[in-house]
């Protein structure tokens, strides 16, 4: 996470979390392949700002 940032997170087991310059991104593990369709729709609707 960011310095500026706070983040509290409780009961999030098997989740992947990652951040990037603006973008929080929650997901489950077992779900982690939809991040590519996630990335996909992103960059359909936003163009390349938040990708």
């Amino acid at each position: 996470m960011s310095d500026d940032k706070l983040v509290v997170l409780q009961g999030l087991e098997d989740y992947i979390v990652a951040e990037s310059d603006n973008v929080l991104l929650i997901c489950k593990k077992s779900e982690e392949q939809r991040i590519k369709h996630f990335v996909t729709d992103v960059k359909f609707r936003y163009g390349d700002e938040y990708v």
